[in-house]
């Protein structure tokens, strides 16, 4: 048995999709046209914006209001003054390109935020990472972030999921997810709760433990995970999950 963070309560019983997200490589350029540069920059900026608003929208359709608010947050940080000026900033007096403006931006917030003692400021690292692969994918050219796209059910483990890419989970098909990284007050767990999927979070590891196919008992409420458990365990979980309706 393995303990973790419970994230979202329930009890999933399924096997193991190991999922490996390819992040998008970025590469330091020297630029020539600053202004060209930037357009390029606010362009993506806009694209982001009509993309998380579309995700607020989904979100209130289905009536997951937390989703909604978290999802607002998100577009106030997408017109953070601050952040917006140093990424233009850094475009304009070091003559580099968007992506890496952007990167080496967030990375500057992101440690900043690593570095207090607040739980709740060092979750939303997970939020402006989510923000910058977004803009990043649109700087690329690349269409919106698509679904996870699974072919059964299944349960998801994964180094970390980003607030969109769990409100875009399918609850018919993932019965729940494990993640290395995370809290209980993230935005990801409280999005897993308003979807009503087991989660467990803070699991260092868990993506080597776990191989695809394994079969696992995710116990959200206990942050407990059984890998392959024995017959005994299982059917004992088996009877919990039923009576748990």
């Amino acid at each position: 048995m393995r303990k973790g963070i419970p994230a979202s309560p329930g009890i999933a019983i399924g096997r193991a999709y190991v999922l490996i997200k390819k992040e998008d490589l970025v590469v330091k350029k020297e630029i020539t046209d600053p202004a060209a540069e930037k357009a390029r920059f606010y362009q993506a900026l806009a694209e982001t914006k009509a993309h998380v608003d579309a995700l607020i929208k989904a979100a209130q359709e289905s009536g997951r209001r937390e989703s909604a608010e978290i999802f607002a947050a998100h577009r106030l940080l997408l017109e953070d003054p601050d952040l917006i000026k140093t990424v233009d900033a850094r475009i304009e007096q070091e003559k580099v390109n968007a992506e890496f403006a952007l990167e080496t931006t967030l990375n500057y917030y992101i440690n900043l935020l690593n570095q207090t003692d607040n739980v709740y400021m060092k979750e939303r690292v997970a939020d402006l990472k989510d923000l910058g692969r977004q803009i990043l994918h649109f700087l690329l050219g690349k269409k919106p972030l698509a679904e996870i796209d699974l072919e059964e059910e299944c349960i998801i483990v994964a180094s970390e999921l980003a607030p969109s890419d769990t409100s875009r989970l399918d609850p018919e098909k993932v019965q729940g997810f494990l993640t290395e990284l995370g809290g209980p007050t993230s935005h990801t767990a409280i999005i897993a709760r308003s979807l009503e999927i087991p989660a467990v979070v803070g699991m260092d590891g868990i993506t080597t433990d776990v191989k695809d196919g394994d079969l696992l008992i995710v116990d959200g409420q206990q942050g407990t995970v059984y890998i392959n458990p024995p017959p005994e365990v299982l059917e004992e979980d088996r009877r919990k999950q039923e009576a748990q309706g």
